[in-house]
């Protein structure tokens, strides 16, 4: 990283937003981090490794707002999502967007349950939104109940571009939802119906507003029983999407 360049940008005291593409950077530890005091949105384009090295050379006690976008084309890719996530140390975050479309030789095997944990410190939260295309993406339940307790001021959840052949979270995801996210009022998230939960879904009162069900496969067998299950724990949501018998 030019250490002139972030000089400069940190002498402006005033600056709010600020947008970095790292593909030409070629990024290397700073002696110290620079202060961006009034900095609140960032928007990040390039590999998931040089991304990664951005965040721990800014000190940013305002940032609100932060949009990754990963776009790695190398047949040896480096780096991994929970590096990147341990890196964003910005306590006052209330908007998370990651997003990544690339597919092949160069994308990033994605486990939920390794890289979730990891975000479990952004308790201010309002929104998280995750698209990633990869080979063997996976949600599991785990990963959900690992940032499920931390995230009580989550208004707006996003997950896509995980499928029905990657391993999904199951109606257990929703219930710990149900029970740790009082604020939420939009859920997108492809979930796996066929798993019998193992404890009875329980009545809640969640004001969920819509559950958006995305790719989500049900199989008529089961519908009714799902339906079910999903209406006794927002029962005042509008459930959207999926792929209904």
């Amino acid at each position: 990283m030019d250490e002139r360049l972030y000089r400069s940008l940190a002498r402006r005291g005033q600056l709010v937003k600020l947008d970095i593409s790292a593909h030409g950077l070629d990024i290397h530890p700073l002696e110290q981090p620079y202060d961006f005091p009034s900095l609140q949105f960032l928007t990040l384009r390039g590999s998931l490794q040089k991304l990664t090295n951005v965040f721990p050379t800014l000190l940013a006690c305002s940032l609100l707002i932060v949009s990754i976008e990963v776009q790695d084309d190398s047949s040896r890719p480096e780096g991994d999502y929970g590096s990147l996530f341990h890196a964003l140390q910005f306590p006052s975050l209330q908007r998370l967007a990651v997003y990544s479309t690339f597919m092949g030789p160069g994308s990033h095997p994605v486990s939920a349950k390794d890289t979730f944990p990891f975000l479990s410190h952004l308790v201010e939260l309002r929104l998280f939104s995750l698209h990633i295309n990869a080979e063997t993406p996976t949600v599991e339940d785990a990963a959900i109940a690992s940032i499920a307790p931390y995230w009580t001021r989550l208004e707006r959840l996003f997950i896509t571009g995980i499928t029905a052949l990657a391993a999904l979270p199951t109606t257990q995801s929703l219930a710990l939802m149900a029970r740790h996210c009082p604020a939420l009022m939009t859920l997108i998230l492809t979930i796996d119906p066929t798993t019998a939960p193992s404890t009875e879904i329980p009545l809640s009162n969640h004001g969920l507003e819509t559950l958006d069900l995305h790719r989500t496969l049900i199989p008529y067998e089961i519908a009714a029983r799902f339906v079910n299950n999903l209406r006794r724990l927002f029962p005042c949501a509008d459930f959207v999407g999926g792929n209904w018998p």
